[in-house]
């Protein structure tokens, strides 16, 4: 099982460009909710299982260009040598929960190193880590390295080229250098877990994370209303 595996050009620059589109103008997007190491980034959060995936498309349409981009559907085979992901594809237990991030950190800014387990206080797992996860590079200068760690080693320096894909094993520590020039680092991120089938419903059908205040939630719910009644 490899530590981590770069995907270049694992989008086209059209659907690339859609996907940071969508995300720059959401309006979810706000004061990152995480907390500790991205105090300074911006962003949202949503959390949820493998068969609500479909559902979760129809709300955020955009979620499958980027669930096509990292190749969900292969789940962690991607770890393994290209030669076994039909077999292992299979074979392998498949993820079930998960935590997608919008993460868009700006000039200047940076992510200090952490690991990641962003789940355990939605299902209450102690010390849970994700199996895998996956990164979707969209906007960048190049600047704001991808910084992979195997405990006190260093594994790897990434630039996050824009359209490049990378997947991790989830207990490897990571940061983002700082961002130079004057451009936002975006991407988008998928801590991929396996979890007791039981806790899962903690997460129905998902759990929206975002800092934008409750009026713009609730402005953003009636427009969507009204664009569903029938004329």
């Amino acid at each position: 099982m490899k530590k981590y595996r770069l995907v270049a050009n694992a989008i086209s620059d059209e659907n690339r460009q859609q996907l940071s589109d969508a995300v720059l103008s959401h309006p979810l997007v706000g004061s990152s909710p995480l907390k500790g190491a991205f105090s300074a980034t911006r962003g949202f959060s949503i959390a949820f299982t493998s068969h609500r995936i479909p559902e979760l498309i129809n709300k955020f349409s955009f979620l499958a260009g980027f669930f096509a981009a990292i190749e969900l559907d292969k789940g962690l085979a991607h770890l393994y040598s290209p030669f076994s992901f039909t077999r292992l594809c299979k074979r392998l237990v498949r993820p079930n929960a998960f935590y997608f991030n919008t993460l868009l950190v700006p000039p200047k800014a940076k992510v200090s190193r952490h690991v990641d387990g962003t789940l355990q206080p939605y299902l209450d797992i102690p010390n849970l880590r994700p199996k895998m996860v996956s990164v979707l590079w969209l906007q960048s200068n190049d600047s704001g390295r991808l910084e992979l760690f195997d405990g006190m080693r260093k594994l790897a320096s990434i630039p996050p080229k824009i359209g490049n894909v990378i997947h991790f094993r989830g207990n490897l520590g990571h940061a983002v250098s700082v961002v130079r020039g004057n451009r936002t680092r975006v991407s988008m991120v998928l801590e991929q877990y396996v979890v007791p089938q039981d806790v899962t419903e903690l997460l129905e059908p998902w759990v929206v994370h975002s800092k934008v205040p409750f009026a713009t939630h609730l402005a953003q719910a009636q427009q969507e209303l009204q664009q569903e009644e029938p004329d």
